[in-house]
């Protein structure tokens, strides 16, 4: 267990870096003016246009939610670490 706990701290500490990567804040901002957009009522005028809209906000939630899903299992895992190491399963 003891190696895996290194591990897990690790990732914990690299995660903001990979995530800065994708810059999550800035898909967030995305989202919400792509979703602005294709609410509009002359949104589908140009069917092409809107088409392009949902692609692009469905990359932008693809990313928010597979580094939002991570996150979760990054925390999940840490707590069951840290469970196993209560219980003396790092022994």
């Amino acid at each position: 267990l003891g190696q895996y706990e290194g591990r897990l701290e690790e990732f914990a500490r690299e995660y903001p870096v990979c995530a800065s990567i994708f810059d999550l804040e800035l898909s967030a901002q995305k989202i919400e003016e792509l979703e602005a957009a294709i609410s509009a009522p002359n949104a589908w005028d140009d069917a092409e246009k809107a088409r392009g809209i949902l692609r692009e906000l469905g990359r932008h939630k693809g990313v928010v939610e597979l580094w939002g899903n991570l996150q979760d299992k990054l925390q999940e895992a840490a707590f069951f670490a840290e469970m196993a190491a209560e219980d003396g399963g790092a022994d």
